[in-house]
């Protein structure tokens, strides 16, 4: 296991060197887990990270929930999957809003989903979308 742990840390270590980053400003760790995505937000939470950057891995199976799922259901900051595959340049954002509190908190949290999502279509040639969603437990009750 620490043999593997090495191996793994002299190799991050040298896509570190082969991306011309300094050591001194770089952190490595090597972890053993059997559940990642569990660790890192763990890590996420309690480390002072303000973004996760993770490779895109498609799976191409039902009966498996890929990583890439799991970190984007688990993890407590932002998530950048990062792919090879040149990004759609057509696609179409979908926001989602709070319309439910209107307190000054809430309306610029609603603002900053808009900007985000706007400067997303930006990027491309797609639309935006503006969705908030009713729930019907709420209006009927």
């Amino acid at each position: 296991k620490q043999s593997v742990l090495r191996q793994r840390e002299e190799w991050l270590r040298g896509l570190v060197r082969d991306a011309g980053l300094l050591a001194a400003d770089v952190t490595i760790e090597t972890v053993w887990t059997d559940d990642i995505a569990g660790w890192v937000a763990q890590a996420a939470a309690g480390g002072g990270f303000d973004l996760v950057v993770k490779s895109v891995h498609a799976s191409k199976t039902l009966l498996h929930t890929p990583l890439d799922w799991q970190l984007l259901r688990t993890c407590p900051v932002p998530l950048y999957l990062a792919a090879t595959v040149p990004v759609k340049r057509t696609g179409n954002v979908l926001a989602t809003i709070d319309l439910r509190h209107t307190d000054r908190q809430h309306q610029l949290m609603n603002l900053r989903v808009l900007e985000a999502a706007q400067r997303l279509v930006g990027l491309g040639r797609g639309r935006l979308h503006c969705v908030h969603a009713v729930d019907s437990a709420a209006v009927l009750g």
